[in-house]
């Protein structure tokens, strides 16, 4: 839950603009994870996405040092942030408010199963 509710406090959604979805996730990912790594009693679960020499950077440098206009080139294991089938992991971010409450309230509930 930490980890989502950091993508809302640093506005992840919204700062990411015309930028590559994918890619946009995954250096948030990095930035979000290093944070959480810094903290002794939280753990990250599963094989979280994690870069060691970008995790102090802001999102938008690590999304530049990617280096990938449209994320197909990054490891295939970061790959599964991509939209499925029912729209559950859908990267899209709303720009209404209403629509931004919405895309959060989902997002926690789904951390809150994991």
């Amino acid at each position: 839950m930490v980890h989502e509710i950091l993508h809302a406090a640093l506005r992840h959604c919204t700062r990411r603009g015309d930028r590559d979805p994918l890619r946009w996730n995954v250096a948030a990912d990095i930035s979000i994870n290093g944070m959480i790594r810094e903290v002794p009693d939280l753990e990250l679960p599963f094989q979280p996405i994690e870069d060691r020499l970008l995790k102090d950077l802001e999102v938008e440098s690590i999304y530049e040092r990617l280096g990938d206009s449209d994320g197909k080139n990054l490891p295939e294991k970061w790959h599964d942030l991509a939209d499925d089938a029912e729209g559950e992991g859908s990267l899209e971010c709303p720009s209404s408010e209403e629509g931004q409450k919405a895309y959060w309230r989902v997002a926690l509930s789904r951390a809150r199963m994991l």
